[in-house]
């Protein structure tokens, strides 16, 4: 979620991020599916060097939906971006949200705060 500098109304996106320390995995993940690879400024001196890779919006609905069914410990998040994703640009890109689908974003986003607090 963020605010738009020119815009009352937020903008939501869906992104998917992984870290970790083996970077032939995150060159894997980019080669297959996309998106960016950065390094990720280490916590502490004595930690490995990290990783990061992120996809967003269309790529990363694609991702979910080829891991879901093995997912266990990200399962809940993972229904909650399929179910946010159905609900962008159904009936057009640049057009206004109707209250009641602004609502159901909003829900989408409080609801995956929720689980990522767990």
């Amino acid at each position: 979620k963020s605010k738009q500098t020119k815009s009352p109304n937020w903008h939501y996106s869906l992104v998917v991020y992984l870290q970790m320390t083996h970077k032939d995995t995150i060159d894997n993940l980019q080669q297959d599916w996309g998106g960016t690879v950065s390094p990720y400024k280490k916590p502490k001196t004595n930690w490995k060097d990290q990783w990061l890779w992120f996809i967003c919006s269309i790529k990363a609905t694609h991702f979910i939906e080829a891991i879901y069914n093995y997912s266990i410990i990200k399962k809940p998040q993972m229904g909650v971006a399929m179910c946010f994703q159905s609900l962008l640009h159904k009936n057009g890109f640049n057009r206004k949200l109707t209250s009641d689908e602004a609502k159901e974003r909003e829900r989408c986003y409080q609801e995956m705060k929720e689980l990522n607090i767990e």
